[in-house]
């Protein structure tokens, strides 16, 4: 009877199991997504870079239908069960609660209207007009390194869809030294770095597509990389504490959300609520270097300011230099 019994258990395993290989596989999911990240080379290093993903499907009509959050090894794999159909994927990576996405009302939300925005952003009572107008937040500590990634999926009637979707970089990062020729200050261990004008809410739709295939090879050789629409109508201010070194430089990393062509990045060094230099617009030196941040996929930069009274020069951290030649930017 034992015996009967086990093969009877046996056979059932048999036949649920689920081949994926199969051109047609019996499962309990019709979707099997991988999010994927590769930078240094060709293996899969999402688990470096993305601790969590919330996971948002739209439909056919645009209209949010489901909402998931995923962490560890689901990043690497996981499925779905949805009805067959056509539906929008858009996911953000590492949301920690600094940044929040709204609306966000299954059933009800469209595509066309979520938003990622900071948490802070300013509601309208407490803002001037002209603020209103641009719909500002307050001054915004670093926000969290975000990823993002999109994709459409064809979910058929039967077997299932297998999907790998790459991540973009959704924020950006400025590492900045900044070095006194003369007079540096006194460490008075309260230093902040500001960089004004940067956009404070995205959407969830696809500003650039980027191929990393060469100029003359084929394109389906390449990476596409989806680059999330950042609104430039929505500014904050971004604050981090810097910190000075032994040899009187002082040293920090401003996060925030991508640049985009229009952004205007108005860096200042403070020491308490007193301004150490004039406000520098970073905007000009990235122009000269020709970088385009509508299709920049990886916004990670390091400068080095050096500092001489008005008299400012900007370069890429162990690149020559860019004469600001005290002409850009207004008086402290």
């Amino acid at each position: 009877m034992t015996a009967h019994l086990y093969t009877y258990i046996l056979l059932i395993v048999i036949l649920s199991a689920c081949d994926i290989d199969a051109p047609l596989p019996d499962c309990d999911y019709n979707a099997r997504l991988e999010y994927w990240y590769v930078f240094t080379g060709t293996d899969n290093e999402i688990p470096d870079y993305v601790d969590t993903m919330n996971e948002y499907l739209f439909d056919a009509d645009g209209i949010l239908r489901q909402v998931r959050s995923l962490e560890g090894d689901s990043l690497l794999a996981h499925e779905l069960v949805v009805s067959p159909g056509t539906y929008t994927l858009v996911s953000w990576g590492n949301l920690d609660g600094r940044s929040r996405i709204a609306p966000a009302i299954i059933g009800q939300t469209r595509l066309s209207e979520i938003r990622l925005e900071h948490n802070d952003i300013a509601t309208e009572s407490i803002l001037s007009p002209l603020e209103r107008g641009q719909g500002v937040c307050q001054s915004h500590p670093n926000t969290e390194p975000l990823y993002y990634a999109t994709d459409i999926l064809e979910v058929p009637r039967s077997g299932i869809i297998r999907k790998r979707v790459n991540t973009t970089h959704a924020h950006a990062l400025l590492r900045v030294t900044a070095k006194w020729l003369n007079n540096a200050p006194s460490n008075t261990k309260d230093f902040t770095f500001t960089l004004r004008g940067i956009p404070a809410a995205a959407g969830f739709d696809v500003a650039e597509r980027v191929n990393t295939s060469l100029p003359g090879y084929d394109p389906s050789g390449g990476t596409i990389y989806n680059i999330p629409r950042i609104d430039d109508t929505r500014l904050c201010d971004h604050y981090t504490v810097a910190t000075m070194r032994p040899n009187r430089t002082l040293t920090g990393d401003l996060m925030t959300y991508r640049y985009t062509d229009n952004t205007r990045l108005l860096f200042r060094i403070w020491a308490g609520d007193r301004p150490l230099i004039r406000e520098v617009n970073l905007s000009e030196f990235f122009r000269e270097m020709s970088i385009p941040f509508s299709r920049n996929i990886r916004q990670e930069f390091a400068i080095t300011l050096r500092i001489d009274g008005d008299n400012i020069s900007v370069s890429f951290t162990g690149v020559s230099d860019w004469e600001d030649g005290g002409t850009i930017g207004g008086a402290m």
